[in-house]
């Protein structure tokens, strides 16, 4: 017995317009679903917290725990921090200070901070990350 074979050309070709659609779409959840962070790239110990909000900080000041301090990146000797702040927040309706400060520093550092953003009639924020709770 004799199998007969077709002569008809059978297309085995794959059709990229569906493949490109769903690569498009998916770039497209990621790139809307996906979160942006901007991280300091100066390194400090931060103290911890059970509150967290989050909010944008217009202006950022971080003291390292060898007490240098830096004004949105920049570093600034303390005697030169008033000035370089009010220079920030003169177009600023409310003007806050997002405090970054190494936990092992004494208070007092962050009391001299504190009383400058009240001279300056500024808030301040202390950033934090979040307390990672015990096991038991």
């Amino acid at each position: 017995m004799q199998l007969q074979t077709s002569k008809k050309n059978i297309k085995t070709g794959f059709n990229m317009a569906s493949m490109t659609d769903i690569i498009f779409l998916l770039l497209l959840f990621f790139l809307l679903t996906s979160t942006y962070i901007t991280s300091e790239s100066i390194s400090i110990n931060i103290p911890q917290s059970n509150y967290s909000k989050q909010n944008v900080y217009p202006i950022s000041l971080t003291i390292t725990k060898d007490l240098t301090y830096f004004l949105e990146k920049e570093e600034v000797p303390y005697e030169s921090l008033e000035k370089k702040i009010k220079e920030k927040i003169k177009e600023k309706i409310k003007p806050t200070l997002a405090l970054r400060i190494d936990k092992n520093l004494p208070i007092q550092n962050m009391i001299q901070i504190a009383s400058l953003t009240h001279k300056l009639r500024m808030k301040m924020a202390i950033i934090t990350v979040p307390e990672i709770p015990s096991t038991l």
